[in-house]
């Protein structure tokens, strides 16, 4: 694709082309506020949070694969799936079993795929 080696910063993320491949990486926050789900089974409300990153990256030619971490220290809060991958955003799905697991914490994410 002709792309050049760069390190550049865009919209709080870091982002490196590799000859024809795109990596980028940035965080971002959840909400203060989470939604509930009651369990059929008998296991405590889970809460959860669908949190939409758009606008966080740029310079990619088809949607890339995207991987988040999040930073709790709420041993059952995990990301539950990615969805809505696009050339600019996605949306991330995280869920514990306290509201505490997935509020106001901070999600890494990566994102790499083909450069434009």
């Amino acid at each position: 694709t002709g792309a050049k080696t760069a390190n550049e910063m865009t919209t709080g993320s870091k982002s490196l082309n590799i000859g024809g491949m795109r990596v980028v990486m940035g965080t971002f926050t959840t909400s203060s506020s989470a939604s509930s789900t009651d369990d059929q089974y008998g296991i405590s409300n889970r809460k959860y949070i669908a949190h939409v990153a758009s606008s966080v990256y740029a310079g990619f030619a088809a949607a890339p694969m995207v991987t988040c971490e999040i930073d709790t220290d709420y041993h059952e809060a995990k990301i539950n799936g990615i969805e809505d991958v696009t050339t600019t955003g996605f949306k991330v799905w995280c869920a514990a079993s306290r509201v505490e697991g997935v509020q106001s914490r901070v999600i890494s994410w990566i994102a790499i795929g083909v450069a434009s």
